[in-house]
C-alpha cells in the first residue's frame, strides 16, 4: 500500500508541477525556468518507499549522484542561463566521483548522535540563510 500511495503522491505532484512551469513561462515571459527532474526509468527514485524514514538518506544521496550528472550532461544549456543570474557551474565538483552528499559542507563526515542532528540541521539551515542574505545584498549593490 506504501508503494501505491507514493506512486499516486508522485503522479498528482507532477501535474500540478506541469501546469505551474507552463502558468510561470506564460506569466513571468523573461524570467528564466529551470526544471530538474529524475529520469522517467529511474527506478531507485520511483519505486523507493518515501514513506520509510531509513530510505531518505539512500535516497537522497542517489538523487544528488543524478542531479550532479543531469547538470553536467545539460551544462552547455544551463551555463549560459546561470550566468545570466551570476551563477557559475564548478566543474571540479560536478566531475568529482567521490563528492558525496553526506559530507558537512565544512568537510566534516560522521555520524552524529540524534539528539545533534536537528540543532545541528537548524544550525546549517541558518547559516545557509545568512549567507543567501548577503549574497541578495551583494547583489542588489552591484551596478546593473
Amino acid at each position: 500500500m506504501p508503494v501505491v500511495l507514493s506512486q499516486t503522491f508522485r503522479a498528482i505532484i507532477h501535474s500540478r508541477m506541469a501546469v505551474g512551469i507552463s502558468k510561470y513561462r506564460s506569466q513571468y515571459r523573461d524570467a528564466d525556468v529551470v526544471l530538474f527532474e529524475p529520469d522517467a526509468d529511474d527506478s531507485e527514485i520511483f519505486f523507493t518507499n518515501i514513506f520509510s524514514y531509513s530510505m531518505r538518506a539512500r535516497l537522497c544521496a542517489h538523487a544528488y549522484d543524478r542531479t550532479r550528472r543531469d547538470i553536467l550532461r545539460r551544462r552547455h544549456e544551463l551555463e549560459p542561463i546561470l550566468a545570466r543570474h551570476g551563477i557559475r557551474l564548478r566543474m571540479d565538483v560536478l566531475q568529482d566521483p567521490n563528492r558525496r552528499i553526506g559530507l558537512h559542507p565544512k568537510g566534516r563526515a560522521g555520524v552524529l548522535p540524534a539528539v545533534w542532528r536537528l540543532p545541528l540541521a537548524a544550525a546549517e539551515l541558518r547559516d545557509t540563510l545568512v549567507d543567501l542574505k548577503r549574497w541578495l545584498a551583494a547583489k542588489d549593490r552591484a551596478p546593473a
